[in-house]
């Protein structure tokens, strides 16, 4: 039984171009990181430490679909801190979406198709008859854009595979209990910050410069 702390081990590749290329790549991002410092231009330098952590997360999802599964649960936790630390960019609402499809792709491809059968929703055919209207009334010549209707189909549908994700992972009462028991500390880990918060005031884990639309909101 694998546990879900663990992660794929790294190889250095030997081949010389390869190394030079990596010796290059970290030294342009050690001057841009450089840039960014003397610029006080923090956000550039999160949003780049966060790509390189988005490139360890697809490596780490690709090889074991069961941390995705926990990535993705973590990661919705923590969405709204990362958002307002970069100046609310609402497309950090769509990475949670990213993360999701990863781990369809790797489970899918992980899972075996001969014990598909055993993970037939009950309810598949109203989840048909649904999926059919909403895909009808993405087209409703009354709606302002086709942008309306792909979003409302994402909404509805993108996180329905996660049914058969959590069939697979509860064949296992192990893999429940430390799945259950990670959900745990992150809520021990999220109220403590809350009561810190509450404690120690609104400029606790708030950026200085709040963006207008959510400055009321944190500074409650």
């Amino acid at each position: 039984m694998r546990a879900f702390g663990t992660f794929p081990s790294l190889r250095v590749s030997r081949n010389p171009l390869v190394t030079f290329l990596v010796f290059l790549l970290v030294i342009f991002l050690g001057y841009q990181a450089a840039e960014a410092i003397l610029a006080n231009d923090l956000s550039s330098l999160v949003l780049a430490g966060m790509l390189l952590v988005a490139g360890a997360v697809v490596v780490a999802v690709l090889n074991d679909w069961r941390r995705g599964l926990y990535m993705l649960v973590a990661w919705i936790l923590f969405e709204d801190f990362v958002r307002k630390y970069l100046g609310n960019n609402m497309a950090i609402y769509f990475a949670k979406d990213l993360l999701a499809i990863l781990l369809y792709l790797s489970f899918y491809r992980a899972r075996p198709a001969e014990r598909s059968e055993k993970s037939k929703i009950p309810f598949r055919v109203p989840l048909m008859v649904f999926f059919w209207f909403c895909l009808l009334q993405m087209f409703n010549p009354a709606s302002p854009s086709i942008f309306y209707g792909i979003l409302g189909m994402k909404i509805n549908f993108l996180y329905v595979s996660l049914i058969f994700v959590g069939y697979a992972f509860a064949e296992s009462e192990e893999n429940v209990r430390r799945l259950l028991s990670f959900v745990c500390a992150l809520i021990l880990i999220v109220a403590a910050l809350g009561l810190a918060q509450s404690i120690i005031g609104p400029t606790f884990l708030n950026p200085t410069n709040l963006q207008e639309d959510i400055r009321d909101l944190s500074t409650v």
